[in-house]
């Protein structure tokens, strides 16, 4: 028989997460990429806890999970009757009432509660029924359990709250019975995210404008910085970007490692929302504390929309980072083959180089970006620039065990450092790495 099961909640902060990866990290072959965490496994009702066989108490509460899994009430109000523990917990500290809200059974969560269920029982989450319902989006649910006394304000673990819960759902109704209840608007979690931006990132305009008129905080910003803008143009919400903008979000905010509205946009690739941004003056070569700017941002997306709009906007194509690295050699490194010809076509240095001395052609090499190399090679990179080590873009196709890539290298007149040279690079290096 089935059981119910907490719904599986994706962490609904993962995006600060998942931008302060993209936007903070080194973007050239050093680059290293993170990924969030997987949302944790749902909680495991009681029936699924290892039980004492012969124990008539935990087979009750066994059988009471079970029946309301199976939206059983009659069976519930027998079990009860029984004597099965309405307060029972689970490994991970669930109750049957936790587990009646998250399967939304209205008759059956009436019946925990005339039993003397707690309203206010918290998991190992810190989450409670009431969270449960917010995060599902039981506006029915929820007002059964404020009813009977249900904390409208209690956080989690992680201080996220009932309400952000609710906004995280989209669903407006259980925003609405929220905040008309009295929940605190303002409320921040452990990282100072509050229910605006997390109803900025899943884009609910209606949403957005309720907890605006309740007193929101549009320029709030979470301990990296980001902002509600930043989330709803990191995530692709026109309509959400658009309010936020006519609320007076600050266009030109940036997070705690430089990031702006924009450069989020176009790390996401959304050419609406970047146009949106500038039309409302965003700085369009505003760089981030690496040195990434929204063109280079374009670049690793392989947005060529937003690549174009930035360029036809007056994006400087030449703007590096701290590394050294420009929109060109960021769309070689990645294989964006689009941006690297639109690039080029508008007049982008194609012999640029990194502080290192890297060259797009190199990028594309080491990468194994066939079309790109081809192309530069097309345009006349030259195959045989070298960078600080004297490597050539022939180095770094056989650095990266780009075979075919070398080959084709070699018939564009491609050659490799002398082997003595290579050998002294490689001693200098080693004798580097040890010191």
């Amino acid at each position: 028989m089935s059981q119910p099961k907490y719904p599986v909640l994706k962490n609904t902060f993962a995006l600060t997460l998942f931008l302060a990866a993209n936007l903070t990290g080194a973007v050239n072959a050093a680059e290293k990429r993170t990924a969030t965490k997987p949302a944790p496994a749902a909680s495991k009702p009681v029936a699924e806890q290892s039980t004492t066989a012969n124990d008539p108490q935990q087979k009750l509460n066994a059988a009471l999970v079970e029946a309301i899994g199976a939206d059983d009430a009659k069976k519930v109000a027998a079990l009860l009757q029984q004597g099965a523990n309405v307060n029972a917990v689970d490994a991970n500290g669930s109750t049957p009432l936790m587990q009646a809200a998250a399967a939304a059974n209205a008759d059956v969560i009436k019946l925990l509660l005339d039993k003397g269920a707690n309203v206010n029982a918290q998991d190992k989450d810190g989450f409670t029924p009431l969270t449960i319902a917010a995060y599902s989006g039981h506006a029915t649910t929820a007002i059964l359990l404020l009813d009977k006394g249900a904390d409208i304000n209690a956080v989690d673990a992680k201080g996220h709250t009932v309400l952000m819960g609710a906004a995280y759902s989209g669903k407006l109704p259980i925003v609405q019975l929220l905040v008309n209840r009295g929940a605190n608007v303002t409320a921040k979690d452990n990282e100072d995210f509050t229910a605006l931006m997390v109803a900025s990132g899943t884009g609910n305009p209606d949403i957005v404008r309720l907890l605006l008129d309740k007193g929101a905080d549009v320029n709030a910003a979470t301990k990296s910085g980001f902002t509600p803008l930043m989330q709803a143009a990191g995530t692709g919400k026109i309509p959400v970007v658009r309010l936020l903008l006519e609320r007076g979000a600050n266009v030109k905010a940036r997070a705690r490692r430089g990031a702006t509205a924009l450069l989020v946009a176009a790390y996401a690739g959304s050419a609406p929302i970047s146009d949106l941004l500038l039309n409302h003056d965003a700085d369009i070569n505003a760089k981030d504390t690496i040195g990434h700017t929204p063109l280079i941002g374009a670049a690793y997306a392989g947005s060529v929309a937003v690549a174009k709009l930035l360029v036809f906007r007056g994006a400087d194509m030449e703007s590096k980072t701290r590394s050294g690295l420009n929109a060109l050699m960021q769309a070689a490194y990645s294989g964006r083959f689009e941006v690297v010809k639109f690039l080029v076509e508008r007049g982008a240095d194609i012999e640029a180089t990194t502080g290192h001395g890297l060259t797009a052609l190199m990028q594309a090499a080491g990468s194994g970006s066939a079309p790109i190399v081809k192309y530069l090679l097309e345009c006349g990179a030259d195959v045989n620039a070298r960078d600080s080590s004297g490597q050539t873009a022939l180095d770094w196709a056989h650095k990266r065990g780009q075979g075919e890539l070398a080959q084709l290298l070699k018939l564009a007149g491609g050659k490799e450092m002398p082997k003595q040279e290579a050998q002294k690079t490689a001693a200098r290096k080693e004798k580097s790495n040890v010191s």
